[in-house]
């Protein structure tokens, strides 16, 4: 009896173990996934996030908030890479497994971007039944304004609820964004950049990065101010330094770069192009290394024109 119970006791310390190993195995992957997430490496961190999800020892140990953590996660991924299929399909898997404001919020909007309004404005509709003073509500119905080109009405329906989002970053980064975009479509350039920096205040991302550089560099070319290069110049630089940039991003900040009239930057420009063009075939890198190198006297000018 005594040899037996000390046989299970062994069977119990070894399964705690085994769990304590998994959970942190789990836990360095999380972290994995979360990183590649928020610097922008969109298929990466869907392919760790899936993986984490399709772990039967981690799906055992896992509670389901954090399941709907991941997968709202996943959704997000996708949502900053403008592919609203598929983040709302992940934002509906969330809500399968925890029903909170935020995961409705998102889908909503998801589903509106995909032009999936019939079926966005039945989640709104179940959004005011659950939380009738949620926030949501109203950026729901600004970004519907806004799908709808009607911009101005969009602007007015983010501004009427502006002072009741104060203390919400979440909300308030949406808000912006909204208002940001909807300024774009109106080529109110100068407009845009402030609520794009108001939403960069409340939360720091590639894609208002992104946004905040670009409407800089239709500012600057509406106007002619080189000011506006260079500040567009440095949204570029952080993508590039701090998440993962796309094609568009080194083209953009090679444009800045030259426009700006920092020559001092133009080798380390040269250098970006070049790692970037190890990676892309695209005429565009080409022809930024011809006008920098030929500014810089480089001999392989003619060579970047080949």
């Amino acid at each position: 009896l005594l040899a037996a119970m000390f046989i299970v006791s062994g069977v119990f310390m070894l399964a705690d173990g085994y769990n304590q190993e998994v959970v942190s195995d789990f836990q360095i992957l999380y972290n994995q996934f979360i990183s590649m997430a928020d610097i922008g490496n969109a298929s990466e961190a869907v392919s760790v996030g899936q993986n984490i999800l399709n772990n039967s020892e981690y799906s055992r140990l896992i509670e389901d908030d954090v399941k709907a953590q991941i997968l709202h996660k996943i959704g997000d991924v996708y949502y900053e890479s403008e592919d609203f299929f598929n983040a709302s399909y992940y934002y509906k898997l969330a809500i399968d497994y925890d029903e909170i404001d935020l995961f409705y919020r998102d889908y909503a909007l998801a589903l509106i971007s995909d032009n999936q309004i019939d079926e966005a404005k039945n989640v709104v509709d179940k959004i005011k039944d659950m939380y009738p003073e949620s926030s949501a509500i109203t950026l729901a119905e600004a970004l519907l304004c806004y799908k709808d080109e009607e911009f101005i009405d969009a602007i007015n329906t983010v501004n009427s609820k502006m002072s009741l989002l104060s203390g919400d970053s979440e909300n308030l980064y949406t808000a912006n964004i909204i208002k940001g975009d909807s300024y774009n479509s109106l080529k109110e350039y100068n407009e845009a950049v402030k609520a794009y920096e108001a939403a960069l205040a409340s939360k720091e991302t590639v894609t208002v990065l992104r946004k905040t550089g670009n409407a800089y560099l239709k500012y600057a070319e509406k106007t002619s101010n080189t000011a506006c290069y260079k500040k567009a110049l440095n949204y570029f630089k952080r993508i590039y330094e701090n998440y993962y940039a796309n094609l568009d991003d080194i083209v953009n900040l090679a444009q800045s770069d030259m426009l700006s009239g920092e020559t001092s930057d133009y080798e380390e420009c040269k250098s970006i192009l070049l790692e970037t063009a190890e990676k892309y075939e695209d005429c565009r890198l080409y022809i930024m290394l011809t006008t920098i190198s030929d500014a810089t006297d480089d001999p392989k000018t003619e060579e970047y024109c080949r």
